[in-house]
Order: structure tokens, then C-alpha cells, then sequence
């Protein structure tokens, strides 16, 4: 296995349609992306939400980790936890090396489309897995549409 040779911290910024109320309404969503490369060219992407200070602390936690061997995750985890107060920069990075195991491991990502036109992928480490769901912007939409008669029309009580 390669150790890791590259980090790469990057700051994303989409408008997008209103949403909320899970964290308060936004129409952008702000995202910080990290990717641990090898240098057999394999790279591992983790992703967090944009809180104050996650940047500068994926970057210099990031820097940590460069020539360490990704197999050591638990170790590594530790060290980026004790590191830091900045659990949004350590859970993007945790993800990162797990991702970047699985490809060195040769690990394949399994991808379905539910019927509802969600995407699935897992990854699974033994007893420990990943599983990410995205909505596609057709299902999303069929969603918006279903959801405009909410609330309009109302069942008649007689019988």
C-alpha cells in the first residue's frame, strides 16, 4: 500500500433551491471537501458542512497525515481527534482515509437507483460500513410536485 502523498482542501459554494428547516433555511449550500491521494494516483474524498475555522483545520490536520500508511486508520483517527476541537475537519478527513483505503483495498462501491430515482452507494469494512443516498434532481422535483397539494384537499367525513 502507498502512503498518503497529496491533500487537497476545497471550499464549495452552489446555490440552490431554498431549503431547511433541518440547521435554518439556506438557498446555498456550502461544503468542504477533502481529498487524500496516494501516489499510485488512488484518492479518497470526504466531505463537511462550512463552519467557521473547518478550512484552516482540515488543512493542518490534513498536513498531518501526509507519508502515513491509510491502513492505520484507527491510529490515525486518534491522532486527528487529539488534535483537535474541529470535529467537522476530523469526520471529513476520517471519511477521506476510509475512501482511500477502499480503493487500495480494491474495495468496489456498489451503486443502485431505487425505485423512488435515489442513488445508493455503500462501503463496507467489515462490521463497520458507509452508506450515501442522493436525490436525483427528477426525483426531487416529482417530490416538489406531490408536495404542492399538500394540505389542499381534504377527505369528506360523511359516509
Amino acid at each position: 500500500m502507498t502512503k498518503i502523498d497529496r491533500v487537497d482542501v476545497y471550499l464549495c459554494m452552489a446555490d440552490v433551491e431554498p431549503r431547511g428547516p433541518s440547521s435554518g433555511w439556506y438557498n446555498t449550500r456550502e461544503s468542504v471537501l477533502v481529498r487524500l491521494g496516494d501516489a499510485d494516483g488512488r484518492s479518497g474524498w470526504g466531505e463537511a458542512g462550512l463552519r467557521p475555522g473547518v478550512v484552516e483545520a482540515a488543512r493542518e490536520l490534513g498536513a498531518t497525515l501526509l507519508g502515513a500508511d491509510p491502513r492505520r486508520a484507527g491510529t490515525l483517527n486518534d491522532q486527528l481527534t487529539r488534535t483537535t476541537a474541529d470535529q467537522w475537519a476530523v469526520s471529513a478527513l476520517s471519511v477521506a482515509l476510509d475512501d482511500l483505503r477502499a480503493r487500495q483495498l480494491g474495495i468496489a462501491v456498489p451503486t443502485a437507483v431505487s425505485a423512488a430515482g435515489h442513488y445508493e452507494a455503500a462501503r463496507s469494512f467489515g462490521p463497520v460500513g458507509y452508506r450515501m443516498i442522493a436525490i436525483s434532481d427528477a426525483a426531487m422535483a416529482r417530490h416538489h410536485a406531490a408536495d404542492t397539494y399538500y394540505g389542499c384537499v381534504t377527505p369528506d367525513t360523511w359516509t
